[in-house]
């Protein structure tokens, strides 16, 4: 399991434990998708709904940086999950909640991820609005989804159990 510099889990990983066994989803980071590399996505294979998370720490990345990426510019080609989420640290809510409130018009919601008790914890701000048009293929996706999870157990494997020569 991959940790931070101070030997917590990465939110990213919070968020996919949480996912998993308190929301029953499918849920991976870092898969490619759809050309464009998901930071986490989930899966609910009950309604087969695509759920992308996009973790973001500073206001630049926010704004500046993320909006540069295509998968963001609203046109008939580009797919869409279900439903798209921003996670933002607690402090980065508080300074940018004007902004991040104005994307509800666009369907993205909101994840506020902060400490309570010593442990992190998230928080849906601004619900996500379900897109039900120009949406990602729930099989292509799935597709994707497995190919990273089998690569990730793979070097789990490799790094717990050391190199075969």
């Amino acid at each position: 399991m991959t940790r931070n510099v101070r030997g917590n889990m990465k939110p990213q990983h919070k968020l996919i434990t949480y996912l998993r066994f308190k929301r029953h989803y499918m849920a991976c980071d870092e898969v490619s998708n759809y050309g464009n590399i998901a930071d986490v996505i989930a899966l609910d294979k009950n309604k087969r709904h695509v759920l992308e998370f996009e973790f973001k720490k500073s206001a630049r990345d926010l704004k500046v940086l993320e909006q540069k990426k295509r998968k963001y510019r609203f046109s008939s080609w580009v797919k869409w999950p279900h439903k798209f989420y921003f996670v933002v640290p607690e402090k980065l809510w508080k300074k940018e909640k004007e902004y991040l409130e104005s994307l509800k018009k666009d369907g993205i919601g909101t994840v506020i991820y902060f400490k309570s008790c010593g442990k992190l914890d998230f928080l849906i701000a601004i619900p996500s609005k379900l897109r039900t048009e120009n949406v990602q293929n729930y099989d292509v996706v799935l597709k994707n989804f497995l190919a990273r999870c089998t690569s990730a157990y793979a070097k789990l494997l490799t790094t717990h159990f050391g190199k075969e020569k």
